[in-house]
């Protein structure tokens, strides 16, 4: 008399696979990948942006060129030009204005960017540019 039966193969396998992927699923932290996140921190900054600045909210362009993690260029307001320089890491960019001020942005998609800017007195201004 047998006191336990084979289990058979295929269920053994449905057994073992079940585990497997239990132990293989992700938490759902912020170490998942989304492709847009990978498009953003791939994208160039080259080109000509348009949006607003300022403690007024003005209209402003940016023309920026970007190479090996350093950024160039200038910037213009209605009545006034300033040049631009600063840096990039993944998505996020750094820039810091001819007389002061400093903008942190990153990017919302490939052709928007938002942030924030510190003027050299501490007040701040909402930044945002499409391409």
């Amino acid at each position: 008399m047998k006191l336990s039966k084979p289990i058979p193969a295929n269920l053994a396998c449905v057994f073992l696979l079940s585990c497997l992927m239990v132990s293989c699923e992700s938490g759902g932290g912020d170490d998942e990948f989304h492709p847009s996140d990978s498009y953003r921190a791939s994208a160039t900054l080259d080109g000509t942006w348009i949006g607003t600045s300022s403690t007024g909210q003005v209209s402003t362009r940016l023309h920026l060129s970007e190479s090996n993690g350093y950024i160039a260029g200038d910037l213009k307001w209605p009545n006034d030009s300033r040049s631009i320089s600063g840096s990039r890491s993944g998505e996020t960019i750094r820039l810091n204005v001819e007389g002061g001020d400093r903008w942190s942005l990153v990017f919302a998609s490939g052709d928007t960017l938002v942030g924030t800017a510190v003027k050299p007195d501490g007040n701040t201004y909402a930044l945002s540019f499409t391409r």
